[in-house]
């Protein structure tokens, strides 16, 4: 999946999703590459990225480079997410997601020791 992200209201912000309706307009993307305009709602679409293959992120970084310069970003990604009781204005979070948020922290700990250096992890 190619999947492009941004705000088009706010002009650069949404390079992500111009490229990705490029590609679409296109037909250039291999068969079974799916390209997707995210938007500003990653959020939703987390659930449709969980048995990707490969997933190819289109945004536009703030990187310190110059206007114009393209960035290629880290050779792998893994989401690690939650699905939200409710999404409203409150600081706190529902007692569902509060409950599990410890198991959501042990899961990032054994994802990122696993890609340490000599680290031996089971599948």
């Amino acid at each position: 999946m190619v999947l492009g992200v941004g705000n088009l209201l706010l002009s650069d912000e949404g390079a992500g999703v111009r490229c990705v309706e490029r590609l679409a307009a296109s037909g250039a993307l291999p068969a079974g590459v799916v390209a997707i305009d995210g938007g500003t709602s990653t959020h939703e679409l987390l659930g449709d990225l969980e048995d990707l293959d490969l997933l190819v992120i289109i945004d536009a970084v703030a990187s310190g480079g110059a206007p114009g310069s393209l960035v290629r970003a880290p050779g792998r990604v893994v989401v690690h997410g939650v699905v939200p009781a409710r999404i409203a204005l409150d600081l706190a979070l529902s007692p569902e997601v509060a409950a599990v948020l410890p198991e959501l922290a042990a899961r990032v700990v054994a994802e990122v020791t696993c890609a340490l250096p000599g680290a031996c992890c089971e599948a």
